[in-house]
């Protein structure tokens, strides 16, 4: 769960064709600002709304959001 810099989340959400809702994660506040910097820059307004970017410790949320997930990459 740390996407940034944004490269392999965009190929991800590229590959289902925007369908679906994403959760892109990282620990560094630099980081998760350089990753919405890249899917502003990159997604179309419809996509980017799907699009969740949080900053916080992947290993805890888990622990918080159980069955929330289909996939974690």
């Amino acid at each position: 769960m740390c996407a940034a810099p944004g490269g392999k989340s965009l190929a991800l959400i590229f590959s289902v064709l925007g369908n679906g809702q994403f959760h892109l994660n990282d620990m560094s506040e630099d980081r998760v600002a350089r990753l919405k910097s890249v899917m502003r820059q990159y997604l179309p307004p419809e996509v980017w709304e799907k699009v969740r970017v949080t900053k916080s410790d992947a290993s805890r949320m888990g622990l918080r959001q159980k069955d929330v997930y289909d996939a974690v990459l």
